[in-house]
């Protein structure tokens, strides 16, 4: 297990771990740099073809098989709630009785991509690092099934596995973790939660998350000032087509995901909720990498919360850009994030 040297930032709450070897920031990842200069490959350069045996492929290449990522038996379940939302569980085979809290996992993907596959490494990994169940949840996706559909079907998923499930869940432990689209949704459903008063969730995770989709001006330069990052003159070429990139691309949330609907809801864009329903929020803990074009919408957020008296703790991974987290298994970064949303989430 790799141990990264952390620095604690008094001066906003963060907790920072650095790139290994290395004693500051500013510096991008080898493998994250390894993995934009793969980005950036000729776009006429021959597709690789890829073998029917996925097993084979993986041992050729040195990438660990999904099952790999456990280091305990795990029992997998794809199942479906009462009201046909897909969802798929994860605990420990030794523990597949016992009362234990458990984790609803929403995946990224822009509001319209993502899958329970996409996000099934991650999940395993959070089922071995704790004894936790895992709930990985198949919302709805944009454009054939705009906001507020999958959102509300999210949270529907949240009281029917609570309620109606019948699983051994300790309820005083209640975490809603998501990446990127799926952070936004964490801290939406948190809202959500506290606005009719049930309070069933407990805690927050979000990686790198959406919490800002309108549009006034001002946020928007605020948040995608690619001047606010520490990128090296090494670096330019690679990081700043990558946010550009990035940020040129919002706009098909709008036009996919968000439609007719107003891009000020709170459950759209979680910086804009009033004061007070942000510190009703369960405490929380967000994981954002030093190279995120989320970054700074995520900080302010995080900000906001702590202002108006929430709990909000922020661990931030340098060197690292936009869904490490899916890399679990090939990034020591992700393993450490994860271990520590794991840790969270039983605490």
């Amino acid at each position: 297990m790799t141990k990264f040297k952390t620095i604690d930032d008094i001066t906003n709450g963060t907790v920072i771990k650095l790139v290994p070897e290395q004693t500051k920031g500013g510096v991008l990842d080898p493998r994250a740099r390894e993995e934009l200069l793969a980005g950036q490959r000729n776009i006429n350069e021959p597709a690789p073809i890829i073998p029917p045996d996925i097993t084979s492929l993986r041992a050729m290449m040195g990438w660990p098989n999904a099952i790999d990522i456990a280091t305990h038996p795990l029992t997998v379940v794809d199942t479906a709630t009462a009201y046909g939302v897909k969802v798929r569980t994860y605990v420990k085979t030794t523990l597949v009785d016992e009362i234990l809290p458990v984790i609803f996992f929403y995946h990224g993907g822009g509001f319209f991509g993502g899958s329970l596959n996409n996000v099934d490494k991650p999940a395993r990994a959070l089922a071995d690092l704790a004894d936790v169940l895992v709930v990985s949840v198949d919302w709805s996706l944009a454009p054939e099934h705009p906001y507020p559909e999958g959102f509300l079907e999210a949270y529907q998923t949240i009281i029917w596995v609570l309620n109606q499930s019948g699983w051994p869940i300790d309820k005083r432990k209640v975490s809603v973790l998501g990446d990127s689209a799926g952070g936004g949704f964490a801290y939406g459903l948190g809202l959500l939660d506290r606005e009719f008063g049930l309070n069933v969730i407990t805690k927050l995770i979000a990686f790198y998350p959406v919490t800002y989709q309108a549009h006034d001006v001002t946020f928007e330069k605020l948040f995608n000032d690619v001047r606010r990052y520490p990128v090296s003159i090494a670096d330019r070429d690679l990081l700043l087509p990558y946010f550009n990139g990035f940020f040129g691309s919002s706009g098909l949330i709008d036009q996919l995901y968000i439609q007719n609907s107003d891009p000020d809801s709170v459950y759209i864009s979680p910086f804009l909720a009033d004061d007070k329903l942000l510190a009703q929020l369960p405490e929380s803990l967000t994981i954002i990498d030093e190279y995120d074009p989320l970054r700074f919408q995520g900080e302010a957020f995080i900000q906001k919360v702590r202002l108006n008296g929430g709990q909000a703790n922020y661990v931030r991974y340098n060197g690292m850009t936009h869904a490490f987290m899916d890399k679990v298994g090939d990034f020591a970064q992700a393993e450490d994030a994860l271990r520590e949303a794991a840790t969270f989430a039983v605490k």
